[in-house]
């Protein structure tokens, strides 16, 4: 068995609210979009993501193959590069309108803008969501794909 460390926080430490915030949001969106369980079926490794918030953003990669470990490392490395903190925001929303957020204007927004709502996992948690943008070119969310490169500044215009 093989494995390797990712830390995650230091690879944008410019972020705005700072790198575990922006790691927490970024490791939160991947988890959604299905992206970690991806990778693990891709490479047939195991992603063990930090058990609790308080924890360091360091993912682990386990797999039989040394090579397989590289490879998965590799592609997280990528992903995580290609959501620096210009596509991810932060913003204060009463909790009040998280519900109808989720149920009205999620789908909308990611269709029409090319923008991903992150809302918090449990209702009253915290007020604040983060909006991810995902591309000018909105597209359904079966279609999409997560880059794997870091976007030009033309993109993040």
């Amino acid at each position: 068995m093989q494995m390797a460390s990712v830390d995650i926080a230091r690879q944008h430490a410019n972020a705005p609210l700072g790198s575990q915030a922006h790691a927490k949001a970024l490791t939160r969106y991947l988890q959604q979009r299905q992206a970690i369980a991806q990778l693990e079926k891709m490479y047939d490794a195991r992603i063990v993501l930090p058990a609790t918030e308080e924890s360091l953003m360091s993912w682990e990669v386990y797999s039989r193959d040394g090579k397989n470990t590289i490879k998965a490392r590799s592609d997280i490395m990528n992903l995580i590069n290609a959501h620096p903190p210009a596509r991810l925001r932060h913003i204060e929303v009463d909790p009040f309108y998280h519900q109808h957020l989720h149920e009205q204007a999620a789908q909308h927004v990611r269709d029409q803008y090319g923008v991903h709502l992150l809302l918090p996992e449990e209702v009253n948690q915290s007020s604040q969501i983060v909006l991810i943008y995902e591309g000018a070119k909105p597209l359904a969310a079966q279609e999409y794909q997560l880059p794997r490169h870091r976007p030009s500044s033309a993109e993040l215009m």
